[in-house]
């Protein structure tokens, strides 16, 4: 949707929403509201989960081409906050010259060997501080996921949690249930809608926060609760 115009995208996303739901059976005897734009069109994407992996010795990050395990390699991304175009970019060069010294590897589906399966992040839009993830085989590399934490820190990140998540296992799943903390606190701080939240490695939020806030305030609205 990112190519075509921002209000025929909207359009289509609302139409095929609707679509699904009556498929579902879910509308019956509902009314339903024109859906309200995002204040935001660029920019606005507080987190990503970015697979790792290597191709020809060169390190990519970014996502899965659709409908296969080959990785789109991402430099920016225009729909993230600034801040983690940022932190991506460091990210990139950090892993990069580790990965040509060998001293991280990244992970390959078809032997199942390296280290470093996917990172994650989540930033809060209104204080910039980020809750970084790296998903891993094992912890036996946790110094220097430690050591990475530190350099990004030293390039104006505000990294205010990191973690590893330990994922030994085959399959589609990003996380496993394991998670263990490199530095920082536990969780990181989110406003919405007058809301303050705290939010761990697994915790759901949607995406687009000034979206979300918008959502929180007219369900509020409509619930005749706004305010309370």
């Amino acid at each position: 949707f990112v190519n075509i115009p921002y209000e025929t995208g909207l359009g289509l996303k609302y139409r095929q929403a609707i679509e699904n739901l009556q498929k579902s059976e879910l509308l019956k005897g509902v009314r339903l509201l024109a859906p309200q734009p995002s204040p935001k069109i660029f920019g606005y994407r507080a987190s990503f989960k970015l697979a790792v992996r290597a191709k020809q010795g060169v390190l990519q990050i970014g996502l899965f081409k659709p409908g296969t395990h080959q990785v789109v390699d991402m430099n920016s991304c225009p729909l993230h906050v600034p801040v983690l175009r940022r932190l991506l970019k460091g990210l990139q060069a950090l892993l990069s010259d580790l990965v040509s010294q060998g001293a991280v590897s990244a992970w390959d589906e078809q032997t199942e060997q390296g280290d470093l399966r996917y990172v994650v992040a989540r930033a809060s839009h209104l204080t910039g501080e980020i809750q970084l993830v790296f998903v891993v085989q094992d912890e036996s590399k946790k110094e220097v996921y430690k050591t990475i934490v530190r350099e990004l820190k030293k390039q104006d990140l505000t990294i205010n949690s990191a973690f590893l998540n330990i994922n030994p296992e085959g399959g589609n799943a990003i996380f496993s249930r394991n998670f263990m903390k490199l530095s920082g606190q536990e969780q990181v701080r989110v406003a919405l809608n007058n809301m303050n939240l705290s939010a761990s490695p697994s915790s759901f939020l949607q995406v687009n926060p000034w979206q979300a806030s918008l959502l929180y305030g007219r369900i509020a609205a409509l619930a005749g609760t706004e305010g309370r």
